[in-house]
């Protein structure tokens, strides 16, 4: 997405692709879904787009604070990283020795990761083990980008988070044309020209399963007319493998903000027999969830604009 001027409402949501219905209902300030073109067998692919009661400017400057979790229901905690030390932020992170013997029993990483971590928690150093690990696919990812990013092993083929977040960037460009963010969205944080616009994060979250530890990558960049955050989890606990939302905020003529997210979820558990009837239940559950986390941005847009 591009921003050369400032759009109608009407004008917003055809560039986003919403059917007549859709549009109507989007107009109307209903939180509105559609479904994307899925890139593999396990993305979970889902457009969710809404208006906020509020300017870009100030969207931006609550982003800004990293307040974004405080919408998310599934998200427990968050905590910044520096990616030159990312041990000392991880030493914020509550991970108890009985969330880490509850993680072993479909440990969401390498072999190596798995048989290193259950000698620690062996030890009664399981937490200790973990955030050793974290440490090191925080390094691994900001020095290399995707290319650092490990395989799981142990849980099903294709466990392969790398290939499916390069499979989200190429679909992110048919949604944002704006060159500056290209670059950034395929940028290896360390070496990017910007490197005010990478944050790394540690969190919390809970999901259908247990909780468990997710690292983020956040890209913000604010351009002349709107912004475009991403949000790149490339170690997400138990419930899926990898995700990108891509958020963009359109300011519009009648001084409020169009809101759209591209999530895109790869999840191994929606892959193989009987797939498109699980892909099609988790896009409903994932679904519920983005509304209700949309609904709660559209209440805090209306709280910035008070």
């Amino acid at each position: 997405m591009s921003w050369r001027g400032r759009s109608t409402p009407e004008e917003v949501a055809v560039r986003l692709g919403l059917g007549k219905s859709s549009v109507d209902a989007f107009l109307e300030g209903e939180v509105v879904t559609h479904e994307l073109d899925a890139s593999n067998d396990k993305d979970l692919s889902l457009l969710v787009v809404t208006v906020a009661d509020c300017s870009v400017e100030q969207l931006f400057e609550w982003s800004e604070q990293e307040r974004m979790h405080e919408i998310q229901a599934s998200t427990l905690s968050v905590g910044k990283m520096d990616p030159s030390d990312p041990a000392v932020g991880l030493e914020d992170m509550e991970l108890t020795e009985e969330m880490v013997t509850a993680l072993l029993k479909k440990p969401q990483m390498s072999k190596t990761e798995a048989d290193e971590l259950r000698e620690g928690s062996a030890a009664g150093n399981g937490a200790e083990a973990y955030k050793k690990i974290l440490t090191e696919r925080t390094k691994a990812y900001w020095e290399n980008g995707l290319d650092g990013i490990v395989p799981y092993d142990g849980l099903g083929k294709g466990r392969d988070p790398k290939m499916d977040l390069k499979m989200a960037n190429e679909a992110a460009l048919k949604a944002v044309t704006d060159p500056v963010v290209h670059d950034e969205i395929f940028a290896i944080p360390s070496q990017s020209a910007n490197p005010e616009f990478h944050k790394l994060q540690w969190g919390i979250q809970k999901g259908n399963e247990l909780a468990a530890p997710i690292l983020n990558h956040i890209i913000r960049i604010k351009r002349n007319l709107g912004f475009v955050a991403v949000t790149r989890r490339f170690y997400c606990g138990v419930d899926y493998d990898c995700s990108q939302i891509v958020t963009g905020v359109i300011p519009t003529t009648d001084g409020k903000a169009a809101i759209f997210y591209i999530n895109r979820t790869f999840s191994s558990a929606v892959a193989g027999f009987g797939g498109s009837a699980k892909r099609s239940i988790g896009r409903k559950l994932m679904k519920s969830k983005l509304i209700e986390t949309m609904k709660k941005g559209q209440e805090m847009a209306k709280s910035l604009s008070s």
